[in-house]
């Protein structure tokens, strides 16, 4: 008997070792599952959505100067130079008459400050305004809906390739036709967007400064004159 109950002591230590082996075992595979779960989520939380708030915004921006100068043919000249050297182009020009000629420009957007500071030291700048415009989020938007689109018109191909009934195919093949023309026109939608954002509109109006005979001098002398009697500053 005392021997007997010496085993079973011995046996009974030796399965509470082996439980708490086991026991190491698992929870060593718990915490790793656990650190791998944590990996798996960092890495998930990174998505492209995500990334999309990071993007530069795509703006597009357009500008209106007027300036007076001496001599308007010549300095339209200098303009269309400026607008080579930018590897830009002139769209328009409009003449009313030899004293004020309206150009329609596009130079990249990256030159348009100093663009405008080089026309604007051409003459005696009349009026000088810039507008921006954010397109990032419709360009987004319609690189979403293409994608989409493209994905649904590859599912009607391959219903396209099954079909064997006529009215199946006229069927598909319309749908096919649907899909392809909204996919052309948002296409041309977001090519004409990033078109605007790499070049940017500049409309330019240059006048002849008006000179002055010695009666016009003597008048515009008056007209200072009298303005002055009512407002001195």
């Amino acid at each position: 008997m005392p021997l007997l109950h010496y085993y079973e002591n011995h046996i009974e230590i030796l399965m509470k070792k082996i439980t708490l082996v086991f026991m190491a075992i698992w929870m060593f595979g718990v915490l790793t599952g656990c650190s791998t779960a944590a990996t798996f989520d960092a890495k998930a939380s990174s998505t492209p959505s995500q990334d999309l708030y990071k993007t530069d915004r795509l703006l597009v921006k357009s500008a209106n100067i007027e300036i007076e100068v001496e001599n308007v043919k010549a300095v339209v000249g200098q303009i269309e130079e400026e607008v080579k050297r930018v590897s830009g182009f002139v769209n328009d020009v409009y003449d009313r008459d030899e004293t004020r000629v309206s150009m329609s420009l596009k130079v990249p957007a990256g030159d348009l400050d100093a663009f405008m500071d080089s026309i604007g030291s051409k003459g005696d700048i009349v009026s000088k305004s810039l507008s921006v415009s954010d397109v990032t989020d419709e360009v987004i938007d319609i690189e979403a809906r293409l994608v989409n689109l493209k994905a649904l018109r590859d599912r009607f191909r391959k219903l396209l390739d099954k079909a064997d009934k006529v009215a199946d195919i006229l069927k598909i093949e319309n749908e096919l036709t649907r899909i392809q023309i909204e996919i052309d026109s948002i296409e041309s939608r977001n090519k004409s967007l990033k078109d605007q954002v790499s070049l940017s509109r500049v409309d330019v109006t240059i006048t002849q400064k008006k000179v002055y005979g010695p009666l016009g001098y003597l008048g515009w002398g008056l007209y200072w004159l009298v303005e002055k009697l009512f407002v001195i500053k």
